[in-house]
């Protein structure tokens, strides 16, 4: 209990000390069918509903994506999603390296590199852009598929 009420104190305190603004948007879609075809390949039923939090901490954004959709199947790549990021050089005015940091993100996200080098590829796991000075630098490391399961009718994939 006391440790409830010590971690209460330093949060109000540090949020009355300013410097910390939260923002965000939401979104929810759904739909429904009463007549399902065979041929077709979206469900007669689902929904999708996406989360984007905004944390700023004395001018350095934190920001979240949350993906998730009743669409979500084993018998192809994933929809769900979380990525959390942060882009520090946009809060600090100073030269130190947290200056040289563009983004940090964890999580699933669509990296951009170059036409012909992993542009518009889904990866899960961690990824850095770096620009000290007249230098840019990015890097990225996780997994770009998960293997499907195969089934009676699906030999399954990415084995």
């Amino acid at each position: 209990m006391r440790m409830h009420m010590l971690l209460i104190l330093v949060l109000s305190a540090v949020l009355s000390a300013g410097g910390i603004e939260f923002s965000g948007s939401s979104s929810f879609f759904g739909q429904f069918c009463s007549e399902e075809k065979e041929w077709s390949e979206i469900p007669s039923e689902y929904w999708r509903y996406r989360l984007n939090p905004l944390l700023r901490i004395h001018g350095i954004p934190i920001a979240a994506d949350l993906f998730l959709s009743s669409e979500e199947s084993a018998q192809r790549q994933n929809m769900n999603r979380i990525y959390i990021s942060s882009a520090p050089s946009s809060g600090s005015g100073d030269n130190s390296i947290l200056s040289w940091i563009s983004s940090i993100g964890i999580g699933t996200t669509t990296q951009y590199f170059t036409p012909l080098t992993l542009n518009g590829a889904t990866i899960t796991g961690f990824n850095i852009e770096l620009e000290p000075g007249a230098f840019y630098l990015t890097a990225a490391a996780g997994r770009t598929h998960r293997a499907i399961e195969p089934t009676d009718d699906d030999p399954g994939t990415y084995k």
